[in-house]
């Protein structure tokens, strides 16, 4: 019976160091493109990942460092209706060449996983790393015929909101333990920088989930449930509108014949 106490405790650490240490204050962070060439990487998914060399910068104001191990973003743009379109996948320099770290690690501490970025706490961090980015093969064609993109472009002087999701495997606190994050961030691109401004923690799971599923998951989310404010941000869930009832219609209870 000791054993099946000590997974009961660990979930309840686990839980707790998740909701009440990680979940209030998301850093904020920063990634300006280096100048350097481009690498080609052919992944286990079969798609071509070009990588970037990027400058990371961010500032964590939680009382617990944070280990980053492995991280999936999605990003998007808005078509003329407000509407989220994908982009484009980010993945670290591991997830773009090895599938293996995206399924779901119930024992992490015993392969013993390099964390890819330490952030320490109430401190800042920056590191020079590598990116990668794989393209929808329609964006080119897409964004030729978006209004709103270019409408972005000539209002902002050539800066524009680009709209990310995001899930990562990350280890939080003294006792080191493992969570997966999903978080969906408004962020303002200018001179190619991009500035996070606003995230919002969308959940928190102890443990290590399976990352491509999770970020599939989230990417659906935001094409289903997101929409764009008036100012470009996508931090607003879609209002359904609900079903029209009989009374609501034009003409509702007027005989056919005298409509």
């Amino acid at each position: 019976m000791a054993l099946p106490l000590v997974w009961i405790g660990g979930l309840l650490a686990s839980a707790f160091v998740v909701h009440e240490v990680v979940k209030p204050r998301l850093p904020v962070y920063k990634i300006e493109p280096l100048l350097g060439l481009p690498q080609m990487k052919w992944g286990d998914d079969s798609q071509i990942w070009l990588g970037m060399p990027m400058s990371v910068s961010m500032s964590n104001e939680n009382f617990v460092e944070i280990d980053i191990f492995s991280l999936v973003f999605d990003m998007f743009y808005m078509n003329g209706d407000g509407d989220l379109l994908h982009l484009a996948d980010i993945k670290d320099h591991n997830q773009a060449s090895s599938t293996a770290a995206t399924t779901a690690n119930t024992n992490s501490n015993s392969t013993k996983p390099q964390a890819l970025w330490q952030i320490p706490s109430r401190g800042n961090f920056s590191i020079d790393d590598t990116l990668f980015l794989s393209l929808e093969s329609t964006l080119v064609w897409n964004l030729l015929w978006n209004s709103r993109f270019y409408s972005s472009l000539w209002q902002g002087s050539g800066s524009f909101w680009l709209p990310t999701t995001g899930v990562a495997h990350i280890k939080a606190g003294a006792a080191r333990v493992p969570a997966t994050l999903k978080i969906i961030c408004d962020n303002f691109v200018e001179n190619m920088v991009v500035q996070g401004l606003s995230c919002v923690l969308h959940d928190a799971q102890p443990g290590w989930s399976n990352l491509t599923d999770a970020a599939l998951s989230l990417r659906n989310h935001a094409l289903d449930k997101l929409k764009a404010n008036t100012d470009g941000t996508i931090l607003k869930e879609k209002v359904e509108q609900p079903p029209l009832k009989e009374q609501d219609l034009p003409n509702s209870g007027v005989p056919a014949e005298q409509a």
